[in-house]
C-alpha cells in the first residue's frame, strides 16, 4: 500500500501514544495544527480504516497492525 505524506504524519501521530490509542478529537486537532485540515483528516481516517490498518473503539483510534509502522 503507498501511503501519502498526510497517512505518514497520521500515522507517526497516532504511535506518539504509548497508550496504543487517542481519541479522534484529540488526534483530529493535532493534525490541524499540522496543516491537515478536517476534511482531509476524514478522508486519511477512512482510508486507514477500511485498509484494516486502524480500528476504531468507543470513539478512539488505535493501530492494529503495527508492523506498518516499520515501513514508514
Amino acid at each position: 500500500m503507498e501511503f501519502s505524506d498526510k497517512d505518514i504524519l497520521f500515522l507517526k501521530k497516532l504511535s506518539k501514544y504509548d497508550h496504543g490509542h487517542v481519541s479522534q478529537t484529540t488526534l483530529q486537532h493535532e493534525l490541524e495544527k499540522e496543516g491537515i485540515p478536517a476534511e482531509d483528516f476524514i478522508k486519511v481516517k477512512r482510508k486507514l480504516l477500511f485498509s484494516g490498518i486502524i480500528g476504531i473503539v468507543y470513539g478512539n483510534i488505535t493501530i492494529e497492525k503495527k508492523e506498518v509502522l516499520k515501513s514508514i
